[in-house]
């Protein structure tokens, strides 16, 4: 089964965790191994562990070492790039368990969570305390803090609030060898090395995260939402820029195009205007004269704009994002397709956009794009042709193309969803030998001779790197 001896390893990993953390059957392994896309049946899971704090964590991961074991760390499963796929027989981590809020202070507005908490829990938990955690995937209700943490997740309020690393002070992890390292504070300033820093977006390659010291943002006394909607897209993006150039920054500000509009109303209704080619959803945040005298400057800044909606979030709760934030279940919904996040300079937002639209168009397909204006995020959908026998290998052959245009217009291959098995040979495109070897040199000094998250990230094509 393995080279660990398979029956003994198990046998003595069942005694590290408690009787019901431990799954080893076929269709367990099976339903562990799968990520968004489907599943890698060359390799499962040897076994997923389920532990419930962070000593249990350091002994199978003690044990894992011992035996030359590979260790695969899961949060919710999302796995849109595979991150948490299986490509070597190992044993899988799940934190899923691990969803204690430890410890609340409404005076410096920070919580300490354990991983598995979920994103959205978060805010729940502090709302009535005058807080909130600002970073928002779409995945938010079900996507946990761990998860966010190994891909640096951010959302529609990144352009504001920053993504998850700018809302971490402080990390509980252990490392490939066992270890527990604590590291961060509450407070602004910290001396010594970033590893919070260098933790997030690492895809679980240096260590496991257990527990997450996060920094909170204050609730908003009022939240403003605005739609609006553009006959031309080309309106709508210069809008957008407008809008910054003014020195206004939206709590939360996506651009969503004519085929997400079709796509989210039919799923979720929203009130997206159905003939509009362009929508702008955008959040102001303030008392009522601030966002009165915001809402005027983006009335004048917003160009020739189609149709205006405005809403309270006391009023209409949040009806106007309802659609843009169910995007991933309308997509599955519409049928099989690739679904990317690659990212430009928003300068470059017309050039992705007739980027996508040429390479769907040349291969017979569909797309449905949706940008963060901030951070140059693109989240595109693209569904196969399925009358067309080879279909999904050309809706990754159409994705490869776009992703390797973000790179050329100045921009990278992610944003969100990390690198993976899905676009790791395409990281060579970005980063040259040389800077791909020094990361990989930081992996190893980490790892130290474990094996944590192996054949993910780094190119697995010959010559990609040394």
């Amino acid at each position: 089964m393995s080279k660990a001896g398979g029956g003994p390893f198990l046998q003595r990993l069942s005694h590290l965790v408690p009787s019901d953390a431990i799954r080893i059957s076929r269709h367990a392994r099976r339903a562990y191994g799968a990520g968004y896309f489907g599943h890698n049946d060359a390799e499962k899971p040897l076994a997923i562990v389920l532990p419930e704090n962070t000593e249990q964590v350091q002994a199978v991961i003690r044990h894992c070492k011992d035996h030359g074991v590979s260790v695969i760390p899961r949060g919710a499963g999302t796995n849109l790039v595979g991150a948490a796929i299986p490509v070597h027989e190992g044993v899988m981590i799940a934190t899923t368990r691990m969803k204690r809020v430890l410890e609340f202070d409404p005076v410096a507005g920070a919580i300490r969570v354990e991983a598995g908490v979920t994103n959205l829990a978060v805010s729940a938990y502090v709302r009535s305390a005058g807080w909130r955690y600002a970073p928002d995937p779409s995945s938010r209700r079900t996507c946990t803090i761990g998860g966010n943490i190994a891909t640096n997740s951010s959302g529609a309020s990144c352009l504001k609030y920053g993504m998850t690393a700018n809302n971490v002070a402080g990390l509980t992890i252990v490392l490939p060898d066992g270890e527990r390292v604590e590291t961060g504070n509450s407070g602004y300033e910290v001396t010594g090395a970033d590893i919070a820093g260098i933790l997030c977006g690492s895809e679980g390659q240096m260590g496991l995260v257990t527990e997450a010291l996060l920094r909170l943002a204050p609730r908003a006394r009022q939240v403003r939402s605005i739609m609006l909607s553009y006959a031309d897209p080309r309106d709508g993006l210069s809008a957008a820029s407008d809008i910054l150039r003014l020195g206004i920054l939206p709590a939360r500000f996506d651009y969503v195009d004519a085929a997400t509009i079709r796509l989210c109303e039919n799923y979720v209704p929203s009130g997206y205007p159905a003939n509009a080619r362009a929508v702008l959803l955008l959040d102001i945040e303030g008392l009522p004269l601030e966002l009165d005298n915001l809402q005027g400057r983006i009335c004048q800044a917003a160009r020739s704009f189609r149709e205006m909606r405005v809403e309270c979030e006391y009023e209409a709760r949040g009806e106007l994002w309802a659609g843009r934030m169910k995007i991933y279940g309308a997509a599955a919904s519409r049928g099989r397709h690739v679904a990317l996040d690659g990212a430009v300079p928003l300068s470059k937002f017309p050039d992705i956009l007739a980027t996508i639209d040429r390479e769907t168009a040349n291969r017979s397909m569909t797309a449905a794009t949706t940008l963060h204006i901030g951070d140059g995020t693109v989240h595109a959908f693209l569904f196969e042709n399925s009358d067309h026998p080879e279909s999904s290998a050309i809706a990754d052959q159409c994705a490869t193309a776009i992703r390797l245009a973000c790179i050329e217009l100045g921009g990278s291959l992610s944003s969100e969803y990390g690198i993976g098995i899905r676009t790791q040979d395409l990281l060579a495109h970005q980063y040259s030998r040389v800077d791909l070897a020094v990361q990989q040199r930081c992996i190893d000094a980490v790892q130290a001779g474990a094996l944590f998250n192996p054949g993910k990230v780094f190119p697995s094509l010959p010559g990609a790197a040394e």
